[in-house]
């Protein structure tokens, strides 16, 4: 079964956008706002605990990304047979994302 182009394009497209969504992050670019970046009480009481938190998470992000772009590619190159379900489904594309936010929020508890 050859696997749907649409899905293939969205699952490397999402990683890449989470990368250059989160360069700005690892070099401390976004100031302290609304709507971008990991907004909290604790993280936004400080410019430093803001540019701190969101540098670390900025970096856990990348890494899961980059992990997540990988994993789409094997599937898609070794098991082109089970690429619909696990990319459809999101769970390929999920799950790195959801061990850098939990690495995140246990790294950022002892601040």
């Amino acid at each position: 079964m050859e696997t749907d182009k649409t899905l293939v394009i969205v699952n490397i497209a999402i990683p890449v956008l989470i990368i250059a969504l989160s360069i700005p992050l690892v070099y401390s670019k976004v100031p302290p706002n609304g709507w971008y970046g990991f907004r909290t009480p604790k993280t936004l009481s400080s410019d430093s605990m803001w540019y701190r938190t969101n540098r670390i998470g900025g970096q856990y992000f990348i890494v899961a990304a980059l992990f997540q772009l990988a994993a789409v590619l094997i599937v898609i190159a070794l098991l082109p047979g089970l690429a619909m379900p696990l990319l459809g489904y999101g769970i390929v594309p999920t799950v790195p994302l959801l061990i850098a936010v939990m690495m995140w929020f246990l790294r950022i508890r002892k601040f």
